[in-house]
């Protein structure tokens, strides 16, 4: 409809008011807005119906009626010589406005009218206070209180009752910090009253002190009070409570003698509730919820017991509290079946069946079964039911511990594809799935996109400690890890637990552990070397300021100690290494069969040039007797045996005669029939030449018959061998007596066992000494070799008499068809070896093999 400029004066007014009359109030804005088109001013008369017609009319019929309030705000200061500045005008607008959502406008009214000297009345208060906290905004609605009660004096309502309402709808709002700071106001200033004294009492020390008296409501019915002590109990606010309940409705509650703190609470609400005489259903589940995140058990059970009416959240909140007891756990999820519908409406209180089930997998997933996570879950819902990012981090992390790994990386794209949130200790998975599968690329960029998505999982102990593992394991990238490091901020806690944890702490000290540093090869970056000692020393002292990374649930352990006295023994730090081992006997962490083990490897092993990196067996051991106080101590403590590392430690201690009254063999048999550790091959490299350097001594019949009985056992158990081995093996055969030996049987076998690998055939050439012994070793062997080890294979024929074995190592070269390709200095040396032994150079094999020189 179309209105005439003819009827937009006294007929619009009379029109308006008709419209009104019907109840028509969308005619009425229309009429307004033709008016205010035409620049018409309208009457005071069509101005108050207009603004009545904006606050009556729904924002779903005209989502403008608020602006429009706006304008016949403004018209109405503009028609300042036709009327007055009208209190029910503004109060109409600002209802318009909060009909439509716009609390900061409906707020900035107030402010007009509070400058204007016309405080709004009680019910526009609470309607603002209602916009405001039904969109979270506490601060504004807080702000609103303190102009509410500024005006205390200039209003003719009681200020305490309308604040007596905008607590209850703080109530209804589910906003306990707008309810404590509500209270809080009416307590100050109804003591500041009762006692004439005016001033500001709404401290927190002020307002323990004034509590011995309760707070007065005037307006609230017993059940308006217990449902805010509902509310506070919903929000966890006990430490709260415990002081306002004798305000809300419970005026014999006694408070408990000790005070409790943020991080002790637990007595506190257990005592409140004891206390409470028949609690609501919400308040028990608050309760529980409780328990649940503390994981009391028992007061959990005693409170479903005790519960009127327990619904899903009373048996999620129980099952929460179960930690890893997987059995207790099963029967409150098979209990829950029989859970009655809520009575209540609280967003903290909304689970279902299925958030009953997830808290079942979190108890299954603690306890490490992760089959069974997998089952029930494959079980007990279909796909929309499990389609939840709680249900499928489950489903991740089971998957994270059975290692598998692509199942992982494919349930992880679901969740994103989903749009569904992941917690820290997903993304950790997903990392550690990926280093897992050899993807580094993959792992660090999740890792970049944590940093810049989901910033707050950036120090996660989850993925920091999946991290340095990629770290460790993508080329032991020691500088990427130190870096990560030191970014650190350990002395601050966050959600209750700084970012290392055990895990983290323990893969970066294996990352010093594996440097290539101590040779001079790793370089730092700023043109200098770091060593395992150096960076063990700065990150060691920030490691044992950390409580929780000694210790969990079961109590201290020994696993971050033991890793970083492996890296202390691996840089040789004896003092570095007394420090810590003394550090954890004074914080009392019980000593595992590794920290003995390294300890013993700190005193047993030889020392290393730091010039040319030579291992000096020969040299005197320093510390013998500390060496020998450590395998005592390991012996006498019950609840540790020897284990691999143990073991080597007890070799080298041999070889450097430290330990005298105990032989290889005696290590040998003791740890298959008596501590069940596994032979390892670098056993019997250190056995062999502990054998080696025994055979030069004497009792040379038994120590060969231990060579071959080990050798056998290699070859039964299929232990390979590293040119190591070999080495070791053929220095066995060079010291042993000609007559114990079969040289060319036992030539045959080390060939053999060397044959698979290169390298062990070069270490084999070059341990032995004649060039008979070689000569065996080539025509035993069937692959090709190098030419720099067929090099060193003819130089050993440098103290022969005759060219015999020469010539028969020239016609294996022929025979595999290699081309030497002789430094020309070598081939002068042969030239007049040969000539020495009568020999013509230009004839076969020597021109072939010999004399092409390199390029």
């Amino acid at each position: 409809m179309t209105l005439s400029k003819e009827i937009l004066g006294i007929q619009a007014t009379a029109l308006s008011l008709v419209a009104d009359k019907l109840g028509d109030h969308a005619l009425v804005l229309q009429v307004y807005r033709a008016q205010r088109e035409k620049r018409i001013q309208p009457s005071p008369l069509t101005l108050k119906v207009a603004v009545t017609s904006c606050a009556a009319i729904s924002p779903e019929d005209d989502v403008h009626a608020w602006e429009t309030a706006l304008d016949v705000v403004a018209q109405m200061h503009e028609a300042v010589h036709l009327m007055p500045v009208s209190e029910e005008m503004y109060q109409q607008a600002i209802e318009a406005c909060a009909k439509a959502h716009q609390w900061l406008v409906a707020l900035r009214l107030v402010d007009e009218m509070l400058r204007y000297n016309r405080p709004p009345a009680a019910d526009t208060w609470l309607t603002v206070a209602k916009v405001c906290l039904a969109h979270r905004e506490t601060e504004a609605a807080l702000s609103l209180v303190e102009k509410l009660r500024d005006v205390e004096l200039d209003v003719d309502f009681d200020v305490d009752h309308v604040l007596e309402a905008i607590l209850m709808v703080g109530v209804s709002t589910h906003n306990s910090a707008f309810t404590l700071k509500v209270l809080n106001d009416l307590y100050s200033h109804q003591r500041a009253r009762n006692n004439r004294l005016g001033g500001n009492l709404s401290s927190w020390f002020g307002l323990k002190q004034l509590h011995q008296d309760p707070l007065v409501v005037e307006t609230l019915s017993t059940n308006d009070l217990h449902a805010i002590v509902d509310s506070l109990a919903t929000d966890r606010q006990w430490l709260a409570m415990d002081k306002w309940l004798p305000s809300l409705g419970y005026p014999d509650y006694k408070c408990p003698t000790i005070q409790y703190g943020h991080r002790d609470y637990f007595p506190l609400a257990k005592h409140i509730y004891q206390s409470i005489e028949a609690p609501s259903a919400q308040f028990v589940n608050a309760y529980l919820l409780t328990c649940g995140r503390l994981g009391r058990l028992d007061e959990a059970k005693d409170a479903l017991r005790a519960h009127p009416r327990a619904d899903f959240t009373s048996y999620y909140a129980a099952i929460c509290a179960c930690n890893d007891d997987v059995n207790e756990s099963a029967q409150l999820y098979d209990l829950a079946a029989t859970a009655n519908e809520r009575l209540y409406d609280h967003p903290h209180h909304h689970h279902t069946r299925v958030d009953v089930l997830n808290g079942y997998l979190t108890t299954l997933s603690k306890a490490s079964k992760h089959n069974d996570v997998l089952k029930l879950v494959s079980r007990d819902l279909n796909a929309d039911d499990a389609t939840n990012h709680r249900t499928m981090s489950a489903v991740l992390l089971a998957h994270v511990g059975l290692g598998h790994w692509n199942d992982v990386v494919e349930t992880f794209k679901s969740i994103k594809t989903h749009g569904f949130p992941c917690s820290g200790y997903v993304y950790g998975g997903v990392i550690l799935a990926y280093t897992k599968l050899g993807h580094f690329k993959h792992a660090a960029m999740l890792f970049q996109h944590i940093q810049h998505s989901d910033p707050e999982y950036m120090h996660h102990p989850a993925v920091l400690a999946s991290v340095f593992y990629l770290f460790r394991v993508d080329d032991n990238d020691v500088n990427a890890a130190m870096a990560l490091f030191r970014s650190l901020d350990l002395s601050e806690e966050k959600n209750g637990r700084v970012a290392l944890n055990a895990e983290g702490a323990v893969h970066l000290l294996h990352t010093l552990y594996g440097m290539r540093n101590d040779d001079g090869r790793n370089d730092d970056g700023d043109g200098g070397t770091t060593t395992t000692l150096g960076l063990l020393e700065e990150v060691w002292p920030k490691l044992e300021r950390l409580p929780t990374l000694f210790s969990n649930h079961k109590g201290p352990h020994p696993y971050v100690v033991d890793t970083a006295l492996l890296a202390a023994a691996k840089a040789q730090a004896v003092d570095m290494a007394e420090d810590i081992v003394t550090w954890a006997m004074d914080q009392s962490i019980p000593f595992s069969a590794a920290t003995y083990t390294h300890m013993m490897r700190v005193y047993s092993q030889p020392p290393i040039s730091e010039l040319d990196h030579f291992v000096d067996w020969t040299a005197p051991p320093a510390f013998p007797v500390r060496f020998m106080y450590w395998w005592d101590a390991m012996q006498d403590n019950a609840d540790v045996k020897p284990n691999v590392r143990t073991i080597t430690s007890l070799l080298a201690a041999i070889r450097r005669r430290i330990l005298t009254d105990v032989t290889a063999k005696d290590v040998l048999d003791t740890m298959d029939s008596v501590w069940d550790v596994p032979l390892r091959v670098e056993h019997c490299e250190m056995c062999l030449r502990i054998w080696a350097a025994e055979l030069t001594q004497g009792e040379g019949h038994v120590v060969w018959t231990h060579v071959l009985q080990l050798v056998q056992r290699m070859e039964d158990e299929g232990i390979l061998y590293r040119p190591e081995t070999i080495a070791a093996a053929a220095a066995c055969g060079q010291a042993a007596d000609g007559n114990l030996v079969d040289r060319e049987a036992w030539l045959h076998m080390l060939a053999k066992a060397a044959a698979s690998d290169g390298e062990n055939m070069a270490s084999l050439i070059k341990a032995l000494q004649t060039s008979t012994d070689v000569v065996v070793v080539l025509e035993a062997c069937d692959r090709k070799l190098s030419a720099k080890v067929l090099a060193h294979a003819l130089e050993s024929c440098g103290g022969d008499t005759t060219s015999t074995n020469m010539r028969r190592m020239c016609l294996w070269v022929q025979r595999h068809n290699i081309q030497l390709a002789l430094p020309s200095t070598i081939t002068t040396e042969f030239k007049e070896r040969l000539d020495r032994w009568g020999e013509d150079v230009q004839e076969d094999p020597w021109r072939t093999v010999l004399l092409t020189e390199s390029s």
